[in-house]
Order: C-alpha cells, then structure tokens, then sequence
C-alpha cells in the first residue's frame, strides 16, 4: 500500500464523516492550485524562454539559444531571472564585448519587468482567479519574510488563503440570511 492510501484509510477512521469530507476537498483544493501553479510557471518559463532566443538572437549573440533556455528556467519569481541574466551578461560580455554585454543586461531587464509585473501575474491570475497586483504583493511579502522559498510558494499560499477567507464570507452571509429569516 502506499503511504497516502495509508494516511487516507487512517484519517477517516480518526475523523468524522463531516470532518473528513471537508479536510478532502481542502486537499484536492490545495492539489489543483499546485498544479495550476505549477503549469503557469512553466508556461511562464517556455514564454520567457522563446523571448530571450528571440532577443538575443536578434542582438546577434553567441549561444543565444542556451542563454534563452537558461533564462527560460526561472521557477523562482525575481531571483532565478536576476542570476540568469547576470550569466547571461557575463557570458555576453566575454564573447561580444562590453557594449553588446550592456545591450543584453537592459533587453533583459526590459523583460523581465515585463514578465515580472504583467505577463507572469497575469497568467498566474487568470489560471488561480487571483488579482495580479495580490500576486505581486504576495511574491514580495513570501519573499521579505521566508527568502526564495516563500517568493515560490507565495502565489499559491495567497489563492488557497482567498478561497479559505471567500468561503469563510460566503457561510457568515448565509448564516445571516438564515437569522434574518427566523427573525422575520
């Protein structure tokens, strides 16, 4: 047997039938954020990707393929395109001079603004109905308390914390309809 299986078995004999079913939907919840989260960031990657080819051929630089698939492979928001690009200058400004090198830092950092404030949030916020501006502040708050690991869970924390507090309004409105009825 697997160990979910396992954990499964175990946590409906140790919880209600109520308790059970809700904490199974919270985890099939959870798994398709992940997922989508998952898959925008990959999404992310391929256009990030295809962009620098496309740029750092245009520029004419050596290797703009590898440098492109490099950039590509930014899981981490910010960070993981900071060090991709401060490489790709580098090897930049060993194979093409100081000016193309400077050329290739400012085509990268347009880029990466782009894909940092429009782009990524929203592709993030259509796939997780999250705003992008909550996705922005999310990324900057995981990343100021928890490092580069909370800037790469910060997105789906803050959709899975979105839906907690939408269902949360959603049982007060309810509630209160149904106190306003017996009271009437």
């Amino acid at each position: 047997q697997s160990i979910l299986t396992f954990v499964e078995k175990a946590a409906h004999k140790l919880l209600s039938e109520k308790v059970y079913k809700q904490t199974q939907t919270w985890l099939n919840t959870t798994n398709k954020i992940f997922y989508k989260f998952i898959s925008c960031q990959f999404l992310d990657a391929c256009i990030i990707g295809v962009s620098s080819t496309i740029l750092l051929s245009i520029l004419n630089v050596k290797f703009a393929v590898t440098l492109g698939i490099l950039l590509g492979i930014n899981m981490i928001p910010y960070f993981g395109s900071i060090f991709a690009s401060i490489v790709a200058g580098v090897i930049t400004l060993f194979t093409g001079g100081v000016t193309q090198a400077i050329t290739v830092l400012l085509v990268l950092l347009i880029l990466q603004q782009i894909d940092g404030n429009i782009i990524g949030p929203r592709i993030m916020g259509d796939a997780l109905n999250v705003n992008p501006i909550l996705i922005i502040v999310s990324i900057t708050i995981g990343g100021a308390y928890f490092g580069v690991l909370g800037m790469f869970l910060a997105v789906p924390v803050a959709a899975i914390i979105k839906i907690i507090v939408s269902e949360w309004l959603n049982e007060s409105k309810e509630n209160d309809k149904i106190v306003d009825s017996i009271e009437s």
